[in-house]
């Protein structure tokens, strides 16, 4: 389903009537996959969306499109601990572009840095 949905938004995109919606379900299929597929399908839509709101304001996501991908992100973290750094990455993304965290934001970055194995990873959060 997740790739369905992304090979009809790209159809979407190709005649300009892409929204917000759309971007958030296909962000939403793939993270609901909680394998590494899924995280990095979110994560590419969810920078998608940010390239398209530059263009259309409306576009611009919102804290569940983030909550999306850091919970992917969060379920596979302990697979790929390379994701970590992403995940704070999006929460620092977030303070900076004025999108308030969600409690679902703080738990998932939260999981997510609980899984790096470098001793004091904690602070960077």
């Amino acid at each position: 389903p997740a790739e369905e949905a992304a090979a009809r938004l790209i159809k979407m995109e190709e005649q300009e009537v892409a929204n917000a919606i759309s971007y958030s379900t296909v962000i939403a299929c793939f993270s609901n996959l909680r394998s590494e597929r899924g995280a990095e399908g979110a994560a590419h839509w969810l920078q998608k969306m940010k390239g398209a709101a530059v263009n259309d304001p409306s576009v611009a996501p919102t804290f569940r499109e983030y909550d999306h991908v850091l919970m992917a992100i969060a379920s596979v973290a302990d697979r790929r601990p390379d994701l970590i750094a992403d995940a704070r990455a999006l929460f620092h993304e977030m303070e900076a572009t004025n999108v308030p965290p969600s409690d679902v934001t703080y738990a998932a970055t939260i999981k997510a840095a609980s899984r790096d194995p470098r001793r004091g990873a904690w602070e960077e959060c």
